[in-house]
């Protein structure tokens, strides 16, 4: 069983391997931006001037994307593109705070703030 947690451990090291959960972690994204806004794939398709065909490949992460693909999809969901690295020892979570819900009382959050803290 040490040689199958051995390999994954190794796998994980690898860019490939970050990448594609890069890929999946943006398919993940549109997909939820899609149901939040009562989009079909067809219109992202039709925004971004592109195939539903391409857009199936992207959310099933069978495309290599650049961020000039990832921006225009983002912009044509009317989202913010955010790409962040951090050193690998370190875990991250985002926490979106949307400007509709900020307290007035408390005008210094930011619309996204990226909380990176480093594991013991």
């Amino acid at each position: 069983m040490s040689d199958a947690n051995d390999w994954l451990e190794e796998m994980r090291k690898s860019h490939e391997y970050v990448a594609d959960n890069a890929k999946l972690d943006f398919a993940v994204a549109i997909e939820r931006q899609l149901e939040q806004q009562h989009l079909a794939r067809k219109e992202l398709a039709s925004r971004i001037d592109a195939s539903s065909a391409y857009v199936t490949k992207v959310l099933r992460g069978d495309t290599n994307l650049t961020i000039e693909s990832m921006a225009k999809i983002s912009h044509a969901l009317d989202c913010k593109l955010s790409i962040h690295i951090t050193r690998s020892s370190s875990q991250v979570r985002w926490y979106e705070v949307h400007q509709g819900t900020q307290k007035a009382a408390d005008p210094q959050i930011e619309v996204a703030r990226i909380w990176a803290r480093h594991a013991a």
